[in-house]
């Protein structure tokens, strides 16, 4: 078993505002790409 260092509170604090932003913009991506197939049918 490998053991990993823990991580400071800045570094989690990035990571979570990292993933949180990240969410909607991977959603508009989705809704572009669904809109952009409907429209190519």
């Amino acid at each position: 078993m490998r053991f990993v260092p823990v991580k400071s509170e800045e570094t989690q604090g990035a990571a979570s505002v990292f993933r949180v932003r990240e969410l909607p913009i991977r959603q508009r991506s989705q809704a572009i790409n669904a809109l952009r197939g409907q429209l190519t049918e």
